[in-house]
């Protein structure tokens, strides 16, 4: 026994070895492809102009890129979760090679922690009205992250303002951040916790971007989502910013890249270096793009610290707090402790979530104020600061602005496409997606994938011989298909009615057509069309069941059958209905034989579905109708002339009493032909079904009968071998019986041991994990002190830096001081100097001006003594001034 259980493991891993990876796998199989577009534009007071648009866009790209497209607009909640049921068949049904896409566009709420989807006609006044009458997206995604498909791709076009729950505490903006399962993607068109702007017809910019890069030749996917968000951001100025999870195993390219085509313009090593390059290495507006690239806590904070003073600092730091607010109450949700709740209170006193958390407390019987002390949760960030908390002030803030600085895009789209211009709707295509009206024509070397299964063309529903066929530009659900297949029959079938039995006196009144009405209960699966056969309805859309027993119903109760109010509106030609009814029998549509009376849709006296006017304002209703479309038998009777008021009232009531009764039977009777064709209808279905039932158990029935009998004959053999050898080896048998009664109980006590040892490394590993996380944990709290602990010090140190330098300043400043000081002395004694040299220079210019002075005066007066002398000299020698004088001759 142990030498086969060895060679079976043995047997296994040779196997294992020789079979091929599982990604070579995937390759190599065929890959089919899958997507669910809904586009919800209809609100009442609140239309989205672009939502339809938006998705008819995103359903282009989609086929392009070799996906089987499910698409539809203006879906009611139970049309939405019937058609949602028919999509998640077709995945199941094509294997773990399936790639499924979902895109929804309207308006989407959140609420602690749950995000949903509002649906047109739907009311939600209060959060309390969420659970019922909105769509939870986690009972969308959890069906469809739990099948066997490649990948999945979620896209939601929620986060926009809109005027739901109203009263009562407010519910927090956009959508709650979540984690995406294995093998998923998920995208929101804003970032968690924040609402994208108004948006401009035609498209809206996160399905442009959407489409745009979606087009873009052998980029994976998680690409394709990094440049939405930067091609968001260019178109909006920066005022939205995108959000995606990506936890997908394998690669996924939606277009392939010929040889032949031109060089991308941006290579994916350049988007790797992107994200991983320091931002300080680029410039503002690079640096902007590569944190919107990265899209954490982190990348935003290098930004705000190399470019405080950016005119896109608004927008990270808005990007910031929203998204540090969102991971908080995502960590206390997934705790879900009073302390957890608390914890957010304490640290966001007017979050977005406090009624929320106010909402939780109350059902764990808690206080709903945080206490004075309390132990607070760990959340592995640090605390928002004090500028963050100050975007809460306000119950719905304004996050993002438009900036006037240009964006750079990590890739820029494809230069062959552009988007085209708006659909053009009709009032036949309100549930349905319109198709683009010019188409670029793809480049060769961007094509399809060869392992991607082309999708089939859309399904076409309808009758041959009326001509009312659906061909959509997109393949529609079956649940929408048999609403609006028996919305054009009737409307067929009921002008026709009209034309056969109307009076003269109501020749020129308009028809009162009646729209398309999608049912909330219908199979999943396309229907099978009979050929030359009419679908009817077992109760027809918009029509009330008669009570049975002929009883009238009761005032003041609404009659069974009746579609609930606030259904999907359908706009009429002149003027908008209120609303469509939103409810089809159960069990699809049965065709209808040929002779059988049509009912009449509406009738005199008969309650009208709830927000659904009778006709158009201003014209008058449509007379009464008999069961097979043709005037009552018994004429309205003319009040006599001679008869007074009253008479005529009374025999008028009289008379509409009669046909109230007579209309009541006429119902009557058509329900009872009704149940009793889809009694039938069903009885030989059953009848079908019991038949192959029985073919398929005889089947088995003789094959277990042969399997039996050839049992029975080895059986015998067997039994006689047995005796043979009980005959002969009976003492040899009773000793292997103990032997292995031994051997049994060897491999039980060893099993026991073994499952022992295993239960002992099981908690051996827990163990080591829970040491590991609180080693992980201890660590990371080190790191903390240490990163605080080096803050503090690099801090000090700047701190002494700063203070050295100042000193050093200081002590350069004295010495200037002391320089100029010294200069100011000897400039002093050069000026002293200057002055005595030039007193100096004075003096001696005294002292020779009087010397000269003196020698003038003395010449002066040697002259004046000459003169003196001629004159007193006598006459004779007057003439000769040198006679006389000493050494001279005398004068003769």
């Amino acid at each position: 026994m142990v030498r086969s259980i060895w060679r079976a493991l043995a047997l296994v891993a040779a196997l294992a070895v020789a079979t091929p990876p599982a990604v070579a796998q995937d390759q190599a199989a065929p890959e089919a492809r899958f997507a669910f577009v809904i586009g919800n534009d209809g609100y009442e007071g609140a239309e989205l102009p672009t939502a339809a648009n938006d998705a008819a866009l995103v359903a282009d790209a989609l086929k392009t890129s070799g996906f089987e497209v499910t698409g539809a607009r203006n879906l009611d909640q139970d049309t939405l979760r019937a058609s949602y049921r028919e999509f998640l068949e077709k995945v199941a049904a094509a294997g773990p090679n399936a790639v499924a896409a979902v895109y929804l566009s309207g308006y989407g709420l959140q609420d602690e922690g749950e995000n949903f989807l509002v649906t047109p006609g739907a009311r939600v006044a209060r959060r309390s009205d969420l659970a019922l009458n909105a769509v939870r997206l986690s009972d969308l995604t959890r069906p469809l992250s739990g099948l066997p498909a490649r990948a999945r791709v979620l896209m939601f076009d929620l986060a926009h303002a809109g005027p739901f729950a109203k009263e009562g505490p407010p519910l927090a903006p956009g959508l709650a951040i979540v984690e995406p399962e294995q093998g998923t993607l998920i995208s929101f068109n804003a970032a968690p916790g924040a609402l994208a702007p108004a948006a401009r017809p035609p498209y809206g910019p996160y399905a442009q971007a959407l489409a745009e890069m979606m087009r873009e030749a052998g980029m994976p996917l998680d690409d394709v989502f990094v440049r939405v968000r930067a091609r968001v951001a260019e178109l909006t100025r920066g005022a939205q910013a995108p959000w995606h999870a990506s936890a997908l195993t394998q690669p996924l390219v939606l277009l392939a890249r010929g040889p032949d085509a031109p060089p991308p313009s941006v290579t994916p090593q350049d988007v790797e270096s992107r994200r991983t390059r320091p931002l300080r290495d680029m410039s503002e507006a690079d640096a902007y793009a590569s944190a919107l690239a990265r899209d954490t806590l982190s990348g935003y904070q290098d930004f705000l610290s190399l470019y405080p003073s950016s005119p896109y600092a608004r927008n990270v730091r808005a990007m910031m707090a929203a998204r540090r607010e969102a991971l908080t109450w995502r960590r206390t949700a997934s705790v879900n402790t009073p302390n957890a709740y608390w914890s957010y209170m304490n640290r966001y006193p007017r979050g977005p979530h406090v009624a929320d958390a106010r909402a939780r407390l109350a059902r764990l019987s808690a206080a709903p104020q945080p206490p004075a002390s309390f132990e607070q949760i760990d959340y592995e960030f640090d605390a928002p600061p004090p500028e963050e908390v100050v975007w809460f002030e306000d119950a719905r803030p304004d996050y993002f602005v438009e900036v006037n600085a240009p964006i750079t895009l990590i890739g820029p789209p494809p230069v062959w496409w552009r988007p085209p211009p708006p659909p053009v709707y009709v009032e036949e295509d309100y549930y349905y997606l319109a198709a683009p009206v010019e188409t670029v024509e793809r480049p060769s070397w961007a094509y399809q994938p060869s392992y991607v299964v082309s999708p089939p063309p859309p399904v076409i529903y309808g009758e041959q011989r009326t001509g009312a066929r659906i061909n959509p530009y997109v393949a529609i659900p079956a649940a929408l298909a048999v609403g609006v297949v028996a919305g054009k029959l009737i409307n067929d079938r009921r002008e026709r009615r009209r034309e056969g039995g109307i009076r003269l006196e109501d020749a020129q009144r308009p028809v009162d057509r009646q729209p398309f009405v999608p049912p909330i209960s219908s199979p999943t699966r396309p229907i099978a069309m009979p050929s030359g056969g009419a679908l009817m309805p077992s109760r027809l859309p918009g029509q009330a069941t008669a009570p049975q027993g002929g009883a009238r119903p009761q005032p003041g109760f609404p009659q069974q059958g009746l579609p609930p109010q606030g259904g999907v509106r359908l706009p009429q030609q002149g003027s908008p209905q209120q609303g469509l009814p939103a409810q089809l029998p159960q069990g699809g549509l049965r065709p209808q034989q040929q002779g059988t009376p049509q009912p009449a849709l509406q009738q005199q006296g008969q309650q009208q579905p709830l927000g659904r006017p009778s006709g158009r304002p201003g014209e008058p209703r449509p007379l009464p109708q008999g069961a097979a479309g043709q005037p009552l038998a018994q004429p309205l009777a003319q009040p006599l002339p001679q008869a007074s008021p009253q008479v005529r009232r009374q025999q008028a009531e009289q008379e509409r009493r009669q046909q109230m009764q007579a209309r009541q039977q006429a119902q009557q009777a058509q329900q009872q032909e009704r149940r009793r064709q889809f009694e039938e209808s069903r009885r030989q279905q059953m009848q079908v079904q019991q038949q192959r039932r029985q073919e398929v158990q005889q089947q088995q029935l003789r094959q277990r009968e042969m399997q039996q009998g050839q049992q029975r004959q080895q059986e015998m053999q067997r039994q006689q071998q047995l005796r043979q050898q009980t005959q002969q080896q009976g003492l040899q048998q009773q000793n292997q019986l103990r032997q292995q009664q031994q051997m049994q109980q060897q491999r039980e006590t060893q099993q026991r041991q073994q499952q022992q040892i295993q239960q002992q490394r099981q908690q051996q590993d827990q163990q080591q994990q829970r040491r590991q996380m609180q080693q992980q944990r201890q660590q990371q709290m080190q790191q903390q002190q240490m990163q605080q602990q080096r803050q503090q010090q690099m801090q000090q140190q700047q701190m002494q830096q700063q203070r050295q330098q100042q000193m050093q300043q200081q002590q350069m400043q004295q010495q200037r001081q002391q320089q100029m000081q010294q200069q100011r002395q000897q400039q002093m004694q050069q000026q002293q100097m200057q002055q005595q040299r030039q007193q100096q220079m004075q003096q001696q210019q005294m002292q020779q001006q009087r010397q000269q002075q003196m020698q003038q005066q003395q010449m002066q007066q040697q002259r004046q003594q000459q003169m003196q002398q001629r004159q007193a000299a006598p006459p004779q020698q007057r003439g000769r001034p040198d006679c006389g004088r000493p050494g001279q001759p005398a004068c003769r």
